[in-house]
């Protein structure tokens, strides 16, 4: 999978620690599959106190990476 034109909604639970894809390579979407080993690119790991539903950003084009800021739209 290659960075996306849009975000992806996503449901994350309380109490997780969740590493997030900076490299466009994962299979698995906004989440990390270690596709980023010996690019120099690290995922961007967060923990959530409690329960979220969010937009995460695709394009890597976002100023509040790993989430959405709408920066996908300059890419239209």
């Amino acid at each position: 999978m290659a960075w996306e034109k849009e975000p992806q909604k996503m449901k994350f639970e309380a109490g997780k620690k969740v590493l997030f894809c900076a490299c466009g390579k994962s299979e698995k979407g906004a989440i990390c599959d270690g596709r980023h080993k010996g690019t120099g690119i690290e995922p961007e790991i967060r923990n959530f106190e409690v329960e979220k539903e969010l937009l995460v950003c695709r394009c890597g084009q976002s100023n509040l990476f790993p989430f959405c800021d709408g920066g996908h739209q300059t890419l239209q």
